[in-house]
């Protein structure tokens, strides 16, 4: 016998030897789930407990930062530069109860709609001339590699200048 099967051999008659396709043997298991036990946590107060939770931090976060605001905004006295979070949130409701802020966000959301079918559109028919014929993929090359170094932001003017400002 070679010393290669010789070693495999002792490995195989050794406990606890797993091939691969079986499942390891009784004793191998007790051992390793011996090793594994859970972790003892230390008997925090309860306020402790409630302010490391997520949406309490995000609370607390969110209540300094809107208490920075108020106090920066008092301390400058200059509503045109920076209105308090009371004057801001007492506009924003009076806003809401006279119906303007809804009407103006439908009327922002139906011009958005209606770009964004308008685009769709414009999409299928150029995606449709790209597939259908050479002329129509070299025009979709062209178009995308004249526009792709662009950033977004720098679009914005131009489609400005192209459709306006109004609806």
């Amino acid at each position: 016998m070679s010393r290669r099967k010789a070693v495999s051999a002792a490995r195989r008659d050794s406990p606890g030897w797993n091939s691969g396709f079986s499942k390891p043997s009784l004793p191998i298991r007790k051992s390793i789930m011996a090793e594994v036990t859970a972790p003892k946590l230390p008997h925090a107060p309860a306020l402790r407990r409630a302010i490391e939770q997520t949406p309490w931090r995000r609370f607390v976060i969110l209540a300094a930062l809107a208490l920075a605001w108020e106090l920066y905004a008092r301390w400058l006295d200059n509503a045109l530069l920076l209105p308090t979070l009371g004057a801001t949130l007492s506009a924003l409701w009076s806003a809401i109860l006279s119906g303007e802020l809804p009407n103006r966000t439908l009327t922002s959301l139906r011009v958005l709609v209606t770009g964004y079918a308008l685009g769709v559109g414009v999409a299928a028919v150029f995606t449709a001339l790209a597939t259908l014929s050479r002329w129509g993929n070299e025009a979709l090359g062209l178009l995308t590699s004249m526009f792709n170094p662009l950033p977004a932001i720098a679009l914005l003017p131009i489609a400005l200048l192209w459709f306006g400002v109004g609806t």
